[in-house]
């Protein structure tokens, strides 16, 4: 039946919902132009105008002019103004739409498909396709990009195809964690692990560390350079907590030096008293609550940062806390330790700073920015 075609072409060249196909008025829709479009009203009456695809024309076309005149016919003198009607002339409910789709399914042998599949394949294959994920937003009328972290699973899953998943468990070790992650700062993964370890061999305790002549300890991490740097800021950073009289910090019966406390708080709380301490920024905060605890976090570093932006998952020069809330509220729960990670990978390996290796990216057909290195 032309309107059954001309439907289920519009619910997924336009990514519109069920119920906005079936308040859409003849009025609202300017398919015969240049750049055909539809003017969709959404939740809350916000209203937007969405392009539509060329099979999505064609079939509505056909249907305007050879399927809805005989359907109007049956609504008597007052003849409805949508444009998807009933057999009696009348507007096509939700719930008459819902059968359409039903039976197209069963006829296709995917039964278990709804108008959300139709909606849910015309934003992944815009983003397969190299749109932006602001633009798919704005297409299907999400009032946040949050709610359209669902897609983002495109990217995931081709890194996944090159990177795999990583297997890392919490260690629950978030002192260790704390560190590490200061001395990772400005070098690479081997410098930084040699320093880790000199420092952990000449001082058995953290209480060690914190009490040494700074000389000692600068010695020790010399290996992971800017040491002097690092020194002091790892002192600082021992002394503040055990400094700490607040009832927070004495969560841990008599551990002097002890963050064990950390998963025991909300995450907003332990966020921010990361943050408190001498140096420590977001992503070392997200360091250590994610790899030491699971907590959900996601680290933005340069590697991470640069693929976002690329990908216009960020947005361009924003400082460091707008990154993270943003990386995070576009990460589905339990999967930021996959998408950091990975991420991560793709920087280092192929989204290189100044000559990214477009030709062999696995995101370039959704990336839009590889015009720029091409």
């Amino acid at each position: 039946m032309l309107r059954d075609r001309a439907l289920l072409e519009f619910l997924y060249g336009t990514g519109a919902r069920i119920s906005e196909a079936t308040g859409l008025d003849v009025d609202d829709l300017d398919h015969l132009a240049r750049d055909p479009a539809v003017l969709l009203t959404g939740k809350g009456g916000r209203q937007r105008y969405v392009p539509v695809g060329r099979y999505a024309v064609k079939a509505l076309d056909a249907y305007l002019v050879r399927g809805r005149p005989a359907l109007a016919a049956g609504g008597g003198r007052r003849p409805s103004p949508a444009v998807f009607l009933n057999a009696r002339g009348g507007r096509l409910t939700r719930q008459g739409a819902w059968g359409i789709l039903r039976e197209a399914a069963i006829r296709s042998g995917n039964s278990g498909a709804s108008p959300h599949t139709l909606r849910h394949s015309f934003a992944t294959h815009l983003l397969d396709g190299g749109a932006d994920i602001r633009v798919v937003q704005e297409l299907l009328g999400h009032a946040s990009v949050a709610t359209t972290q669902v897609y983002t699973h495109v990217s995931k899953e081709r890194l996944r195809a090159v990177y795999g998943v990583p297997l890392m468990k919490p260690h629950g070790h978030p002192i260790a964690e704390l560190i590490l992650t200061v001395l990772s700062q400005s070098t690479n993964d081997r410098n930084r692990d040699v320093a880790y370890l000199r420092l952990r061999d000449r001082f058995p305790t953290w209480e060690a560390v914190r009490d040494a002549p700074l000389a000692q300890v600068e010695e020790a991490i010399r290996p992971g350079g800017i040491s002097k740097v690092k020194s002091a800021r790892i002192q600082a950073i021992l002394r503040a907590i055990s400094d700490d009289r607040s009832e927070i910090g004495r969560r841990d019966s008599g551990r002097e030096l002890s963050l064990d406390w950390l998963p025991h708080v909300p995450l907003a709380q332990a966020r921010d008293y990361l943050c408190s301490l001498p140096g420590v920024g977001r992503k070392t905060a997200a360091c250590v609550l994610l790899f030491s605890f699971g907590l959900r976090e996601v680290p933005v570093d340069t590697h991470v940062s640069r693929v976002g932006m690329r990908l216009h998952l960020l947005r361009p020069g924003a400082p460091f806390r707008e990154l993270h809330d943003e990386m995070l509220a576009l990460t589905l729960a339990g999967e930021e330790l996959e998408l950091h990670v990975n991420l991560l990978r793709h920087g280092r390996r192929t989204c290189h700073s100044r000559a990214p290796a477009c030709r062999r990216c696995a995101l370039a057909r959704m990336c839009p920015s590889r015009a720029l290195f091409a």
